[in-house]
């Protein structure tokens, strides 16, 4: 049976909306940093050189996107985390060191005549605003920064509140597309 693709991205709309809604209570009530500090160590007084997001446990985080239906893998030092909806794909990559997220990445996998739809924004909204949940200045900074960039169709890199953001778009090898972001330290 086709479901007719104003049904499907109606849904799809859905799904992420109620995703992003509960990751976000998760990101609310257990994380959160300092506006000017950007990264910290991954555990409280570590000596190690990898910083990461302060207050952020890498294993809640994936927790939490299981529970909202992402199926979860471990490549290495990292977790891979992925919901497909239809033909659209949402991957949500977490950079894991002492436990800690040491980096974040989402991408959107659409159609390549396709356009992102509000549902695929809002995810890369949503991890977006990751490192500022306890900073509404610098998430309403880094929100307004994406949304524009991906208005306007752009490749770009960007430094906000000690976090180097990349929004890419991609083709794909075949018949499909990406959006994607990524977040790491500013090294400087």
């Amino acid at each position: 049976m086709l479901v007719p693709r104003a049904l499907l991205a109606s849904l799809i709309a859905f799904v992420v909306a109620m995703v992003v809604a509960g990751i976000t209570m998760f990101v609310i009530r257990g994380g959160g940093r300092d506006a000017e500090s950007g990264m910290g160590p991954c555990t409280p007084g570590s000596t190690s050189p990898f910083s990461c997001i302060p207050h952020l446990k890498a294993e809640d985080l994936v927790a939490a996107l299981k529970k909202r239906g992402f199926k979860c893998f471990e490549p290495g030092g990292s977790r891979g985390c992925k919901l497909e909806i239809g033909e659209t794909e949402f991957h949500v990559g977490v950079e894991i060191a002492e436990g800690g997220i040491s980096g974040l990445s989402a991408s959107l996998w659409i159609r390549a005549d396709e356009e992102p739809t509000e549902g695929g924004i809002a995810l890369l909204r949503w991890v977006a605003g990751v490192p500022f949940a306890h900073d509404r200045e610098s998430a309403d900074e880094v929100d307004a920064w994406l949304v524009k960039q991906i208005a306007e169709q752009k490749t770009v890199q960007v430094t906000i509140a000690g976090y180097e953001y990349r929004l890419e778009r991609k083709p794909g090898l075949t018949d499909r597309k990406s959006v994607g972001l990524s977040i790491q330290e500013n090294w400087g």
